[in-house]
């Protein structure tokens, strides 16, 4: 009797989605598949339960101890430090250390539109694949949010593959070579994670890497910096509020129809990179007149929650650093003359929150919370009257007595949620839910 050959072995670091996503790639391709993580249930375990055998499930343990007896595949989620000891052992054995998205990138059968920026992308994807299918060109869209890269693997090849790339993706990926790259804006975040802003806006670059035409802001500063250091063969396509560029074509944003569902100067400017992307692969003459017709944005970014007693309440926790607030806040300025009663506060992650006074002028109040809350409150009690909250319901009813009839409550608090709360989703619905239960009669 012969013997079976033995299967490769793979081990992959990190359950979640992304955990997920990979052992389903790794068993399809033969694998011998190994999920360690240091929390004792992460998520996606009962997933993980139902794909792998219990002695395969290494949950609760110190990664660096985990054994590499035997593996041939070692698969790290990016949101794991690259400084784990474990690592440096694969790298003595001549073990490769790969992310989701290098294998995806390796695999793929279609051209890939890759964006990546501190603000902004996810929205970008979106309108980005929209406008392909519009145009006819068959398009999958996926990475950081949602679906994982790999999963998209298992579908039919696309015309086009769009990924949404997150700063610690682009850590992991050796030369991405996208068709298409596009950064939407630079500006600083994660700096609990990066020793510096330099080297959160260095791993942002490498999406740049090996790309055959780039799409970048003209009103970044940081994409400007980047222009100039790509090969002078590549082609720069330039989005942006910004006139002033002799050398930049810019869509004129007074061309570009509103896009339904989506407030703020910001959103027309996203809507105008998407067409820039669209006119650079030759697309735009497909594209049909209404063009925008059934796109809807994306949940937790500037999403209308309730008009209650003539004060409209706004839901942008998305808004996950300081960036993101200012750009809500300043594309609203642009729509309209309202003030602003402002939510902030959460895990601040090392951030300055010092550019946040710029929005004192429009301010009615602030309302704090969270683990940063009083260090943005010290920020801003001399320039504008704040409030402190607990929780949601206090956030709210503290929101709802400082307002006036025709202002807007902007629930886009500068900071992370996991200090309180399992994501930004699980914050923004929790706020959602303490506005409608707020008064029993709304008036739309």
């Amino acid at each position: 009797m012969s013997q079976q050959p033995t299967r490769k072995k793979a081990l992959i670091l990190g359950a979640g989605v992304t955990g997920i996503s990979c052992t389903r790639y790794l068993l399809a391709q033969g694998f011998d598949v190994t999920v360690a993580d240091s929390r004792n249930h992460p998520p996606g375990t009962a997933e993980l339960e139902a794909l792998l055998p219990t002695n395969h499930l290494e949950f609760g343990v110190s990664l660096d101890q985990v054994s590499l007896t035997g593996v041939d595949s070692l698969v790290v989620s990016p949101g794991l430090p690259r400084t784990l000891g474990l690592l440096d052992r694969a790298r003595a054995l001549g073990i490769e250390a790969v992310c989701d998205v290098e294998i995806f990138l390796r695999q793929a059968k279609a051209p890939v539109i890759a964006v990546t920026g501190t603000n902004g992308k996810s929205t970008l994807v979106m309108m980005i694949a929209h406008l392909l299918r519009a145009a006819g060109v068959n398009a999958l869209a996926g990475g950081n949010l949602g679906p994982a890269a790999l999963d998209l693997l298992a579908e039919p090849t696309p015309d086009y593959y769009l990924l949404e790339l997150s700063s610690f993706q682009l850590e992991w990926l050796q030369e991405p070579a996208p068709a298409v790259a596009v950064i939407t804006n630079i500006t600083p975040d994660h700096l609990d994670r990066y020793d510096s802003f330099a080297d959160y806006r260095a791993a942002k670059a490498r999406v740049l890497g090996g790309a055959q035409r780039v799409v970048l802001n003209l009103d970044d500063r940081e994409s400007r910096k980047l222009a100039m250091t790509l090969p002078v063969s590549t082609p720069v396509d330039w989005f942006g509020a910004s006139a002033s560029e002799p050398d930049a074509t810019l869509i004129d944003l007074k061309d570009i129809p509103s896009v339904n569902g989506l407030m703020g100067e910001h959103n027309r400017i996203n809507a105008q990179a998407a067409l820039t992307v669209v006119s650079g692969l030759g697309l735009t003459a497909q594209l049909p007149a209404n063009y925008w017709n059934g796109f809807e944005g994306l949940p937790h970014r500037l999403q209308l929650v309730a008009t209650i007693n003539g004060v409209r309440w706004l839901n942008d926790s998305k808004a996950t650093n300081v960036g993101a607030t200012l750009a809500a806040a300043e594309g609203l300025a642009a729509d309209e003359k309202s003030r602003l009663v402002l939510v902030l506060g959460g895990e601040g992650k090392g951030q300055d929150f010092a550019p946040l006074r710029q929005l004192v002028p429009r301010l009615r109040a602030v309302v704090v919370t969270g683990h940063d809350g009083s260090r943005i409150a010290k920020l801003l009690t001399e320039w504008v009257p704040v409030k402190r909250a607990v929780d949601m319901n206090q956030v709210v009813d503290m929101a709802a007595a400082l307002a006036q009839p025709g202002d807007t409550v902007l629930f886009s608090p500068a900071c992370a949620s996991q200090d309180q709360y399992r994501d930004y989703q699980h914050r923004g619905d929790c706020f959602v839910a303490a506005v409608k239960a707020l008064a029993p009669k709304v008036d739309e």
